[in-house]
């Protein structure tokens, strides 16, 4: 029994503007499993509709997201434009999550990329110096 989730475009794989879709297939009895992978994909479209709404650019969403699933955490801030697009990104996510919510997907990106702004905020204050 497995469970086997692809990312795939719908049209020609080299057209980076065209949208994508998950593939997801379950094989055996996996259909035990389908609840927890319906509120996983729930969640993938939660996250990228925050990231567009808060203004990220659609090419960094799902670089934004591998990292998360993979490491925990958002990405580093890196320049000015990453920090004004982190901050857009936590204001959205803010507003959206229970203040009290340490716990979910949404909540612990939400630490983690409040985590990278004070980061971001405390080397830009000791270069100004």
């Amino acid at each position: 029994m497995f469970l086997v989730i692809e990312k795939r475009p719908l049209h020609s794989p080299s057209d980076k503007s065209c949208p994508s879709y998950l593939l997801i297939r379950l094989e055996a009895e996996m259909f035990l499993a389908l609840p927890s992978v319906l509120e996983w994909v729930m969640e993938e479209h939660e996250f990228q509709g925050m990231f567009l709404e808060a203004g990220m650019p659609e090419d960094h969403i799902d670089a934004a997201l591998t990292r998360f699933h993979a490491y925990g955490d958002s990405p580093k801030i890196l320049s000015q434009n990453d920090y004004v697009t982190a901050k857009a990104i936590y204001a959205v996510m803010d507003a959206r999550v229970d203040p009290d919510d340490a716990h979910s997907p949404v909540g612990r990106y939400l630490i983690s990329l409040g985590a990278r702004i004070a980061d971001w905020e405390d080397k830009i204050a000791q270069l100004t110096r």
